[in-house]
């Protein structure tokens, strides 16, 4: 997983939200909020809101929670059927998998806060509740004490488990942890990689290609970056490491910030 940015609206689709949110609204309403929403996302100004949100997940637009599969459904974090009055909007949107959509389902916990207890990665760094075992491959809720696991980690974990762990899934993850390992490796056997800019640049490269399922922002910013090959990286050579960190955050400026009047053309 990893944090994202949520794109500005275009103006022309904040009013349509805006409007369809009022509609909902309404007492006299004669349409259920399941076929408001159907009728809604048939339309021209729901699929450039889809198109919008699901270039925030980066270019390949991989779902927001599980990074495997493609981002083809805006999913309701407060769920549409319980909380009518976020039905349509926007900062209440994410972009996620079917698969993850059927897990999330219909059900949020809440906290004593009345805050919602998933992980909402346009919202929050997961990062920050969950942690990557380099030996298993799964994610585990993070522990704060001996007794005291990260309730939104641990309700985040139950809820899509059956995602996360998928064998499918765990291999692909597997498999870009390997090869970042394999990357980072490979530049330190090289003696005069320190001193080669086209060796940094292609570690560079092949680091910011590979940037998926959030592993980037585990072993690059977060508890990660104390395992090997990455902390020997940090130690060795400091001003490569921060150039791939630089990269890493350079590259991801850019998702969802595709020109609003392209947005608008587009679908």
């Amino acid at each position: 997983m990893q944090k994202y940015r949520r794109p500005v609206l275009h103006s022309k689709l904040s009013d349509y939200l805006a409007k369809k949110q009022d509609d909902v609204d309404r007492t006299d309403r004669r349409l259920s909020i399941q076929e408001e929403w159907k009728r809604a996302c048939s339309t021209k100004s729901m699929r450039r809101i889809r198109r919008t949100l699901s270039l925030a997940a980066g270019p390949d637009e991989r779902c927001m929670y599980c990074h495997d599969s493609q981002a083809v459904t805006i999913e309701h974090y407060y769920p549409k059927s319980k909380y009518e009055d976020r039905a349509f909007d926007w900062n209440n949107f994410l972009a996620i998998c079917s698969s993850c959509n059927v897990m999330k389902g219909d059900e949020l916990l809440l906290g004593d806060d009345g805050q919602g207890m998933m992980i909402n990665p346009l919202d929050v760094d997961p990062w920050e509740y969950i942690e990557y075992s380099v030996e298993t491959d799964h994610y585990t809720a993070r522990w704060w004490t001996a007794e005291e696991e990260d309730p939104k980690g641990r309700e985040t974990l139950d809820v899509l488990s059956k995602r996360l762990e998928h064998q499918a899934v765990m291999t692909r993850r597997r498999k870009v942890r390997v090869r970042l390992q394999g990357y980072v490796s490979s530049f330190l056997r090289d003696e005069n990689a320190q001193a080669g800019s086209g060796n940094i640049q292609s570690l560079i490269d092949q680091i910011v290609e590979d940037d998926t399922f959030g592993l980037c922002d585990w072993f690059f910013f977060h508890e990660g970056s104390e395992a090997q090959p990455f902390c020997s990286l940090k130690l060795r050579h400091g001003h490569v490491w921060a150039k791939v960190i630089a990269a890493i955050k350079s590259s991801r400026r850019d998702y969802g910030i595709t020109p609003t009047e392209q947005i608008l053309l587009q679908v």
